[in-house]
């Protein structure tokens, strides 16, 4: 009697989850992605990314340290170049480092990072609270930040930039990315 129950409970769980993103699909969402608000499993604005069977992983890596200022504005890290040869494919942008931020005492001040999928900003992105991996002057620190997006048909480029940011204007900062890793996973 247990096991039935057992089994009927999955079997619930699992019918809730495809509906839900059947729902989503109707809905107009391409990629099929549900926020279920609320939930055990999935806080509020938490957005899922997921795709099919993986294609491709590119990577780049470099042990040689990045240094900017904060008036140097955005600053290339690094791109990598890909191609979707059919539909629609889901890709996925991590960026990991070790980061120290010089001359931030106090808050306000921040290393932020941007990913551009073709010149357009990647989600999540959010001009009130970017995506900060460094904030403080604490010593070095190991940070990162993860995007993804379904992409169409052609030929495409990632570019990762990097800024110092000095939100009061009252501090001279000096950024420092090291041993840094900017990596592109492709699925179907």
């Amino acid at each position: 009697m247990l096991k039935r129950t057992l089994i009927a409970a999955l079997v619930a769980a699992v019918m809730a989850s495809t509906l839900g993103a059947t729902l989503a699909i109707a809905a107009g969402d391409p990629q099929g992605s549900v926020t279920e608000a609320g939930s055990a499993t999935t806080p509020e604005n938490v957005a899922r990314c997921n795709g099919g069977q993986h294609q491709k992983h590119k990577a780049l890596i470099s042990n040689q340290p990045l240094q900017f200022d904060e008036a140097a504005g955005q600053v290339v890290i690094g791109a990598i170049n890909f191609a979707v040869p059919s539909g629609r494919d889901t890709i996925e942008v991590d960026f990991n480092a070790e980061t120290r931020l010089y001359g931030a005492a106090d808050e306000g001040h921040w290393i932020q990072i941007d990913v551009y999928l073709d010149g357009v900003l990647m989600n999540p992105n959010d001009p009130v609270s970017p995506v900060a991996i460094a904030d403080d002057d604490r010593g070095w620190e190991s940070n990162g930040t993860s995007v993804c997006q379904r992409v169409r048909k052609g030929y495409h480029t990632v570019v990762a930039k990097a800024s110092a940011v000095d939100f009061y204007g009252s501090a001279n900062l000096n950024a420092w990315l090291d041993d840094w890793t900017l990596e592109l996973d492709q699925y179907e």
